[in-house]
């Protein structure tokens, strides 16, 4: 062995005894806090930053991350109290509707004044035409149509459905107005079966994304449900 390596492990184990040393005695430098200030470690500058100033540093940086958070935590916060208030101003929307006809043109202009949507489709599925009156041309999809077919799996899940469609999805959807819808939410209308769904499309790619939560979107499919079976079979 040379002299450079027995150096080099005598180095090494007395690293090893003052490393085991200081954690055996953590309050070391409080006994010895003169030691502090000429003590250097290097900084990402280049230059050589005492412990204190790194130990500071080190706090900056944490309470850094830490506010950056905090941040997100109370605008997630504030994002779920206005969503909160929106449902509710559905829901007094609802309530306050006479009639089919007036609930459907009611939920329409409140979906597209809350929640940032330019295009609102509704369309019902298992429901007779004969329920819907003059309504069925408008709001009414026949089981076996192509929408339908398209959107079986999607209905059968029960569960809403935010970012972006297929094409031809879309096409089924919003017709012309496909091409400039950038993000979708779906929300299947289930009251003991499935019977129909609501689409919000935005120009916006952004405003739906799948990784977005949507417990506030089942919670307004829910009312919708009831409140559409209700009227429809009270009409």
């Amino acid at each position: 062995m040379t002299d450079e390596q027995t150096k080099l492990e005598s180095q090494q184990l007395a690293e090893t005894e003052v490393v085991d040393y200081l954690l055996g005695h953590p309050a070391f430098f409080e006994r010895h806090s003169q030691l502090l200030p000429r003590l250097k470690l290097s900084h990402e500058s280049g230059r050589a930053v005492s412990l204190i100033e790194r130990q500071v540093e080190k706090l900056r940086e944490e309470n850094e991350q830490l506010s950056a958070k905090l941040q997100t935590l109370m605008q997630v916060a504030r994002d779920n109290e206005n969503l909160g208030v929106r449902i509710q101003k559905l829901a007094v929307v609802v309530l306050e509707s006479q009639s089919l006809e007036e609930l459907l043109t009611s939920v329409e202009d409140t979906f597209r004044s809350l929640f940032d949507a330019e295009h609102i489709v509704i369309r019902l599925l298992d429901v007779p035409a004969r329920g819907l009156g003059g309504l069925a041309a408008k709001y009414r999809v026949a089981p076996d149509s192509d929408l339908a077919a398209g959107f079986r799996v999607f209905l059968q899940s029960r569960r809403v459905r935010c970012g972006r469609l297929l094409e031809d999805q879309l096409k089924l959807l919003f017709g012309r107005a496909a091409a400039e819808v950038r993000s979708v939410a779906v929300v299947p209308l289930c009251a003991g079966s499935e019977f129909g769904l609501v689409a919000l499309g935005s120009r916006n790619p952004q405003r739906f994304q799948p990784a977005m939560g949507v417990l506030f979107l089942e919670q307004i499919g829910e009312l919708l449900s009831a409140a559409l079976k209700l009227r429809i079979n009270s009409d």
